[in-house]
């Protein structure tokens, strides 16, 4: 393909000027996610500072790091959406993935510190002050995280936005969290003063747990690891297409995907370069060996 077809292709991408269809349709749930997460954070410090629990506390701030978290996903997919240019030919997708781990770091923190408190409330206890409207709060943030779960889940589905995934991810794990708070709030009254501690300990674990993953994923994207599932997919295809060897290499930055593919036989290239972007989204680039 042309110099001119690949620039071509490039500005018939960028709608408005500035960012695609598919990264404003990304965005905009990014960006409302943040709000909500915002507001749940208040819901939970009121309730965690007048029942004087470090579980909803912490939980508080778990919801506080996950707005900031949001809003800086929703800048890395602005900055993921503008056009190629000759300072960066290849576009700005790695900002997407940038963002992604930055997000997942910022979980692993998030958790390091709520193992932190709960270890110091566990060397010096404090009674919970049980309510049962606040239980109710609680039991209400995890129906709204439930729902944040699925609907992010529909929207990554099929997908390689490692942000997309990522809220996704956090806000299923939010919901296990929360479940945790809920139970340790009711059982504070009858399972001792260090219940509070223990269930923070635990729930700082699972955060942990799950952010470690988080890092590996958007970290192996940042830094360009392939995916052999996919190169075995480009494979067949370009073997289906008449090509009798095929050497495949697959990239994702952001939502753009290429595969790079060096090739022997007298293959049908247009075929070829019709059907992989139709099954697998990526933009092919042959050359001949």
């Amino acid at each position: 393909m042309s110099g001119a077809a690949l620039r071509c292709r490039a500005t018939d991408s960028i709608h408005g000027g500035f960012l695609t269809r598919k990264t404003r349709t990304d965005i905009l749930p990014v960006a409302l996610a943040a709000g909500v997460n915002f507001i749940l954070f208040g819901v939970k410090l009121y309730s965690g500072l007048v029942t004087a629990s470090l579980c909803i506390y912490t939980d508080a701030v778990n919801n506080l790091f996950d707005a900031l978290s949001c809003l800086l996903a929703a800048g890395g997919l602005a900055l993921s959406g503008k056009a190629k240019n000759g300072a960066y030919p290849d576009g700005y997708g790695r900002a997407e993935d940038l963002a992604g781990f930055l997000m997942a770091v910022s979980v692993v923190f998030t958790g390091a510190y709520f193992a932190y408190r709960a270890l110091e409330r566990f060397m010096y206890p404090r009674p919970v002050n049980f309510q049962l409207f606040h239980a109710v709060l609680l039991a209400a943030t995890v129906l709204v995280k439930l729902a944040m779960g699925i609907v992010f889940r529909r929207l990554s589905k099929g997908g390689d936005s490692v942000i997309l995934k990522t809220v996704c991810a956090d806000s299923f794990s939010d919901c296990g969290v929360t479940v945790m708070t809920l139970l340790s709030f009711l059982l504070a009254e009858y399972a001792g003063l260090r219940a509070d501690s223990i269930f923070g300990l635990v729930i700082s674990g699972v955060i942990i747990w799950n952010a470690v993953k988080l890092v590996r994923l958007s970290g192996g994207r940042l830094l360009g690891k392939n995916d052999e599932a996919r190169n075995g997919a480009v494979r067949e295809l370009l073997l289906s297409c008449g090509f009798t060897q095929a050497e495949v290499k697959t990239y994702a930055t952001g939502h753009a995907l290429t595969a790079a593919a060096e090739v022997e036989g007298g293959g049908d290239e247009e075929k070829a370069r019709a059907l992989i972007k139709e099954q697998t989204g990526a933009d092919l680039f042959l050359s001949r060996r």
